[in-house]
């Protein structure tokens, strides 16, 4: 299956996160993955901002029971 970031409250052009796009293989058995994103710090006093990690393009051997997920930039300020 294949997975992009998609824009939400932190976006690329704030340099809240790096986009990221690719493809991910399971073995059989497996269920779980882990997708790294960069996400940056900075000294603006915001609120936590959240982005989306999007799932498509899985097999007809595989069920995914959501097909979005969230990730949250936490305020470091």
């Amino acid at each position: 299956m294949q997975y992009y970031t998609v824009n939400g409250y932190a976006t690329t052009a704030d340099k809240g996160y790096v986009a990221a796009s690719g493809r991910l293989t399971f073995a059989p058995g497996e269920a779980e993955k882990t997708v790294t994103i960069k996400v940056f710090g900075d000294a603006k006093r915001e609120e936590n901002e959240n982005f989306f990690l999007d799932l498509f393009g899985a097999g007809s051997n595989l069920y995914l029971s959501e097909s979005r997920g969230v990730g949250t930039v936490l305020n470091d300020d």
